[in-house]
Formats: structure tokens, sequence, C-alpha cells
């Protein structure tokens, strides 16, 4: 009997890269339109940018483990 399924945390996963990708366009115009403390908030987003994608390829990888 499966009690998780790998579907389910792969499109997750999905869904929070989804999510980084949407947030660095939007870092993006907000520093364009605004260039207040850039490099300040461009590191920041970096840095966020590249948690939400790891987080988002363990919950894949996941995934692809209970299939």
């Amino acid at each position: 009997m499966k009690i998780f399924s790998s579907d389910g945390f792969k499109e997750v996963g999905k869904g929070i890269i989804a999510f980084a990708n949407i947030l660095t366009a939007l870092v993006i115009v907000n520093i364009i339109y605004t260039n207040d403390n850039a490099l300040k908030f461009g590191a920041i987003s970096v840095i966020v940018y590249v948690a939400l994608y790891y987080l988002g390829y363990k919950f894949i990888e996941k995934g692809d483990d209970y299939a």
C-alpha cells in the first residue's frame, strides 16, 4: 500500500520553482523602477531564489524516489 503519491511531490516541487520564477521577475521589475539599495535587495533575492529552487528540486527528487 502506497502512503505517499509521487505525483503530488513532483507537482509541489514544480509549484515552488514556478513561484521562484515569478518572484524573480517581480524583483527585477522592482529593481528597475526603484534603484533604492539595488545591490542589497538583489543579493537577498538571489539567495532566496537559489533556496526556493533547491527546495523545489528536493520535492521533485522525493517524488522520483516514491515512483
